[in-house]
């Protein structure tokens, strides 16, 4: 349940860790570091610079990524 989460949030335009650890569900921080590399190694996501210069990483969907949104809609 926690991945189509992480993916719905990627589509409404979040793209930062801490951004997906204060959706109202709640996923613990654990469990979303999981979902993230799992995400990554299936090329759902990548790691891209952050927009707002940081040297944190942020993410967004893939090509592969984006055709799940029929499924997540």
């Amino acid at each position: 349940k926690w991945t189509l989460l992480v993916i719905r949030d990627l589509m409404l335009g979040r793209s930062r860790f801490r951004d997906f650890a204060a959706s109202p569900e709640r996923i613990p921080t654990n469990i979303l570091s999981a979902r993230l590399e799992r995400l990554v190694a299936c090329g759902l996501v990548t790691q891209v610079p952050a927009e707002d210069g940081s040297r944190r990483m942020g993410y967004k969907l893939t090509s592969k990524g984006r055709s799940l949104r029929p499924i997540v809609k």
